[in-house]
């Protein structure tokens, strides 16, 4: 499954990022981009009825890619994605009769994601400062993750979690400018992604899963050709 997600990957990337009439036609960008992200997964699963108490954390991850956008009018661009984007959280799973006896759970899940982005500038795109908001949806397909349970000083780690959906899809808002350069033209903005997919996420034995969604906050650098 991996590998047939990695070599449609490969055959998405170099579709996007073939430069045919992309300089000739003003109409069309394209460009990379990397992300610093804060994941989160807030759901349930856990209440106070099975005498455990349950912390979430933010986890920090990556993403990475590329783009290309459509000028649709001189004040909407359409901009397909494909990125690489590691999300997660951490979970640290306590009992109520002693703070003291508790696990803390870290999850990994590496995707490729598939956004799809519709920008309204409030000027111009053509604005060598073009401020911009930004709605739209995403599907990603799932190609590794990882699951490491901490109780005490004993650690183990899973390579695969059990039962988890190999798919993710959601809505993600965004807000950002790009700014014109010499040469290449470079974009900054924060996005915020909500998954829609219900993930069933394995804590310990003999405790029921959680199920939770993907969040994510994204802070990109876009290079914009």
């Amino acid at each position: 499954m991996s590998k047939q997600i990695v070599i449609t990957a490969a055959v998405l990337l170099s579709i996007l990022l073939t430069p045919l009439g992309v300089h000739a036609d003003p109409q069309f960008r394209w460009g990379v981009k990397g992300a610093l992200t804060i994941s989160a997964q807030p759901g349930t699963g856990v209440d106070s009825s099975t005498g455990y108490t349950l912390s979430p954390e933010n986890k920090m991850g990556f993403s990475f890619g590329a783009f290309l956008g459509f000028d649709l009018t001189s004040r909407l661009r359409l901009q397909p994605e494909i990125l690489y984007t590691r999300k997660g959280s951490k979970k640290t799973l306590s009992s109520n009769l002693n703070p003291l006896i508790g696990v803390k759970a870290n999850y990994s899940l590496d995707y490729l994601e598939i956004p799809l982005l519709l920008k309204a500038y409030l000027g111009k795109s053509k604005d060598p400062i073009g401020f911009y908001l930004g709605l739209g949806s995403y599907l990603a397909f799932l190609i590794k993750n990882k699951y490491t349970l901490k109780a005490g000083q004993d650690e183990i780690s899973f390579d695969d979690i059990k039962g988890l959906k190999n798919t993710d899809y959601g809505f993600l808002a965004a807000i950002g400018l790009d700014v014109s350069g010499s040469d290449i033209d470079f974009g900054f903005n924060y996005r915020l992604s909500l998954g829609l997919a219900e993930l069933e996420l394995f804590m310990a034995p003999q405790l029921p899963t959680l199920s939770v969604r993907n969040t994510t906050h994204a802070f990109t650098l876009d290079i914009i050709f």
